[in-house]
């Protein structure tokens, strides 16, 4: 069941890992453009080439943040693709179900009743922690 919900997610994790510099490229390239056609607004007052210059400044400041935040986002989605889909322990889906296995394990053998120590609310005890 694992490794089928894993390869049928494959396609959809490769999407979106493609899709991540073309979604910081029209992010940059929009705020760019907003800010630009705010300078030209700026330096047509002619006394505030000071404060239209701050704006040029502060545009490649925010450009170099956003390539910044690219790199480390796509570091962490890279980061919580594998713990989602390798079969280490590292694994999202291992820690969250192996207490469950271990229990199925230790009761194995009993009536053939539905088991009862699985519920919504406990099989992924230690959900993922994603840090920004």
């Amino acid at each position: 069941m694992i490794w089928k919900m894993k390869s049928e997610l494959d396609y959809a994790w490769d999407i979106i890992e493609e899709e991540i510099p073309e979604v910081f490229e029209d992010l940059t390239r929009s705020f760019r453009t907003d800010l630009k056609k705010f300078e030209s607004a700026v330096r047509c007052f002619g006394k505030a080439s000071t404060f239209a210059n701050g704006i040029d400044s502060r545009i490649t400041q925010i450009e170099y943040l956003l390539n910044t935040t690219q790199r480390a986002f796509g570091r962490e989605y890279k980061t919580v693709r594998r713990n989602a889909s390798e079969h280490n322990y590292s694994s999202y889906v291992l820690k969250g179900m192996l207490p469950a296995y271990r229990t199925a394990s230790k009761i194995s053998g009993r009536s053939p009743s539905p088991p009862t120590f699985i519920s919504p609310f406990t099989v992924f005890h230690n959900p993922p922690s994603f840090s920004a």
